[in-house]
Protein backbone atom coordinates (compact mmCIF):
# COMPACT_ATOMS: atom_id res chain seq x y z
CA UNK A 1 0.00 0.00 0.00
CA UNK A 2 1.56 3.62 -0.75
CA UNK A 3 2.00 6.15 1.59
CA UNK A 4 0.83 9.38 1.17
CA UNK A 5 4.36 10.69 0.41
CA UNK A 6 4.17 8.51 -2.41
CA UNK A 7 1.14 10.08 -4.11
CA UNK A 8 1.50 12.60 -6.69
CA UNK A 9 -0.33 15.74 -6.01
CA UNK A 10 -3.70 16.26 -7.48
CA UNK A 11 -3.42 19.03 -10.11
CA UNK A 12 -6.48 20.66 -8.90
CA UNK A 13 -4.96 24.11 -6.66
CA UNK A 14 -2.05 22.55 -4.93
CA UNK A 15 1.50 23.84 -5.55
CA UNK A 16 4.42 22.11 -7.46
CA UNK A 17 7.37 21.22 -5.68
CA UNK A 18 10.05 23.51 -6.26
CA UNK A 19 12.95 21.89 -8.47
CA UNK A 20 16.76 22.34 -7.55
CA UNK A 21 18.02 25.56 -9.38
CA UNK A 22 21.28 25.50 -11.00
CA UNK A 23 24.36 26.59 -9.16
CA UNK A 24 26.83 28.70 -10.93
CA UNK A 25 28.94 26.76 -13.04
CA UNK A 26 32.08 25.47 -12.00
CA UNK A 27 35.07 27.56 -13.72
CA UNK A 28 37.57 25.04 -11.75
CA UNK A 29 40.08 23.34 -14.42
CA UNK A 30 40.30 19.47 -14.53
CA UNK A 31 43.98 20.03 -13.49
CA UNK A 32 42.46 22.06 -10.07
CA UNK A 33 40.14 19.52 -9.51
CA UNK A 34 42.53 16.26 -9.10
CA UNK A 35 45.17 18.61 -7.09
CA UNK A 36 42.34 18.88 -4.70
CA UNK A 37 41.10 15.55 -4.74
CA UNK A 38 44.71 13.96 -4.40
CA UNK A 39 45.18 17.17 -1.13
CA UNK A 40 41.73 15.38 0.60
CA UNK A 41 43.19 12.29 0.13
CA UNK A 42 46.78 12.47 1.17
CA UNK A 43 46.56 15.70 3.86
CA UNK A 44 49.98 16.99 5.00
CA UNK A 45 51.06 16.90 8.63
CA UNK A 46 50.80 20.09 10.29
CA UNK A 47 53.93 20.87 12.53
CA UNK A 48 53.69 21.65 16.18
CA UNK A 49 55.27 23.65 17.94
CA UNK A 50 55.97 23.99 22.03
CA UNK A 51 55.91 27.37 23.63
CA UNK A 52 58.84 26.50 25.59
CA UNK A 53 61.37 25.66 22.48
CA UNK A 54 59.63 26.05 19.66
CA UNK A 55 60.91 22.71 17.90
CA UNK A 56 58.63 21.24 15.52
CA UNK A 57 57.29 18.33 16.24
CA UNK A 58 56.90 15.18 13.89
CA UNK A 59 53.34 13.17 14.15
CA UNK A 60 53.12 10.97 16.51
CA UNK A 61 51.23 8.08 17.26
CA UNK A 62 49.20 7.36 20.52
CA UNK A 63 51.70 5.05 21.83
CA UNK A 64 53.95 7.38 21.30
CA UNK A 65 52.44 9.98 23.31
CA UNK A 66 51.32 6.84 25.70
CA UNK A 67 55.20 6.13 26.68
CA UNK A 68 55.75 10.32 27.24
CA UNK A 69 52.81 10.26 29.19
CA UNK A 70 53.98 7.50 31.85
CA UNK A 71 57.20 8.71 31.89
CA UNK A 72 56.69 12.36 33.06
CA UNK A 73 53.24 11.04 35.23
CA UNK A 74 54.30 7.98 37.14
CA UNK A 75 57.23 9.52 39.29
CA UNK A 76 54.65 11.93 40.40
CA UNK A 77 53.10 9.17 42.03
CA UNK A 78 55.98 6.28 42.52
CA UNK A 79 59.01 4.79 41.64
CA UNK A 80 60.78 7.90 41.28
CA UNK A 81 63.45 7.69 38.44
CA UNK A 82 62.86 4.42 37.73
CA UNK A 83 60.04 4.96 35.56
CA UNK A 84 61.16 7.00 33.05
CA UNK A 85 64.29 5.13 33.34
CA UNK A 86 62.48 2.08 32.52
CA UNK A 87 60.40 4.20 29.20
CA UNK A 88 64.21 4.95 28.18
CA UNK A 89 65.64 2.13 28.38
CA UNK A 90 61.92 0.49 26.17
CA UNK A 91 62.01 3.84 23.96
CA UNK A 92 65.72 3.97 22.98
CA UNK A 93 64.94 2.52 19.24
CA UNK A 94 61.57 3.72 18.66
CA UNK A 95 62.20 7.41 17.91
CA UNK A 96 63.15 10.71 19.55
CA UNK A 97 59.71 11.73 20.17
CA UNK A 98 59.49 9.06 23.30
CA UNK A 99 63.25 8.96 23.79
CA UNK A 100 63.20 12.83 24.30
CA UNK A 101 60.47 13.10 26.97
CA UNK A 102 61.34 9.97 28.64
CA UNK A 103 65.49 11.49 28.88
CA UNK A 104 63.91 14.91 30.07
CA UNK A 105 62.02 13.15 32.57
CA UNK A 106 64.87 11.46 33.77
CA UNK A 107 67.32 14.22 34.19
CA UNK A 108 64.09 15.71 36.57
CA UNK A 109 63.56 13.10 38.31
CA UNK A 110 67.93 12.51 38.84
CA UNK A 111 67.86 16.58 39.69
CA UNK A 112 65.16 16.01 42.35
CA UNK A 113 66.66 12.90 43.65
CA UNK A 114 69.92 15.10 44.54
CA UNK A 115 67.33 18.07 45.92
CA UNK A 116 65.96 15.15 48.24
CA UNK A 117 68.95 13.82 49.50
CA UNK A 118 70.38 17.59 49.88
CA UNK A 119 67.52 18.36 51.85
CA UNK A 120 67.29 15.25 54.39
CA UNK A 121 70.77 15.40 54.95
CA UNK A 122 70.43 19.29 55.93
CA UNK A 123 67.34 18.26 58.02
CA UNK A 124 69.33 16.21 60.41
CA UNK A 125 70.65 20.03 61.28
CA UNK A 126 67.35 21.89 61.25
CA UNK A 127 63.80 21.02 61.11
CA UNK A 128 63.00 23.73 58.87
CA UNK A 129 64.32 21.67 55.99
CA UNK A 130 61.59 20.30 55.94
CA UNK A 131 60.11 23.15 54.26
CA UNK A 132 62.68 22.37 51.56
CA UNK A 133 61.55 18.87 51.23
CA UNK A 134 58.06 20.15 50.53
CA UNK A 135 59.37 22.80 48.38
CA UNK A 136 60.99 20.15 46.22
CA UNK A 137 57.66 17.75 46.22
CA UNK A 138 55.83 20.55 45.06
CA UNK A 139 58.16 21.53 41.98
CA UNK A 140 57.99 17.12 40.95
CA UNK A 141 53.86 18.01 41.15
CA UNK A 142 53.89 20.81 39.54
CA UNK A 143 56.71 20.09 36.42
CA UNK A 144 55.27 16.62 36.26
CA UNK A 145 51.61 17.71 35.48
CA UNK A 146 52.69 20.73 32.97
CA UNK A 147 55.28 17.82 31.28
CA UNK A 148 52.30 15.42 31.27
CA UNK A 149 49.97 17.54 29.60
CA UNK A 150 52.64 18.67 26.68
CA UNK A 151 53.03 14.80 26.00
CA UNK A 152 49.57 13.87 25.65
CA UNK A 153 48.94 16.91 23.05
CA UNK A 154 52.19 15.63 21.17
CA UNK A 155 54.79 18.10 22.11
CA UNK A 156 58.29 18.29 23.39
CA UNK A 157 58.85 19.49 26.46
CA UNK A 158 61.91 20.78 28.02
CA UNK A 159 61.83 21.45 32.01
CA UNK A 160 63.19 24.47 32.83
CA UNK A 161 65.01 23.33 35.68
CA UNK A 162 67.05 20.22 35.35
CA UNK A 163 70.31 19.17 34.94
CA UNK A 164 71.32 17.31 32.16
CA UNK A 165 72.79 14.50 33.29
CA UNK A 166 71.62 11.77 30.44
CA UNK A 167 72.09 12.97 27.06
Amino acid sequence: MPSSLDLPAPAWGLPEAPRPVPGPVDARTDEQRRRRAIARRHPRPRPTATRATQTVVPRTTWLDRALATVAHLVPVFALGFLAPLGVWLLARGRGPYVEQHAREALNLQLTLLGAYVLAWVLVVQSWWFLVLVGAVWLAQVGLGVVATAAAARGELYRYPVSLRLVR
